[in-house]
């Protein structure tokens, strides 16, 4: 089994590099939020909303009278008893 590990202090100039690089990563990240904003915002701008439908109604539906009723077929004559 290995040692305990041992707690070792950052070194100065690495802890700066580190927070320089955070502080880098966050302004960039800012900078390109707010550029893809205004470039969103220009695009709905631009965007024209299409032309609305015009609905012309040509003729009125008018309800039509039911077809006539077929007469129904003569019942079967009744069958004959076999002796």
């Amino acid at each position: 089994m290995v040692g305990p590990l041992k707690r070792t202090a950052v070194a100065p100039r690495r802890r700066l590099a580190g927070l320089l690089l955070v502080a880098g990563v966050v302004g960039l990240h800012l900078l390109l939020t707010e550029v893809l904003a205004e470039r969103m915002a220009q695009w709905s701008a631009e965007a024209a909303l299409p032309e609305r439908l015009q609905a012309v109604y040509v003729r009125e539906l008018q309800p039509q009278a039911p077809p006539a009723v077929v007469p129904a077929a003569p019942p079967a004559p009744a069958p004959v008893p076999r002796a």
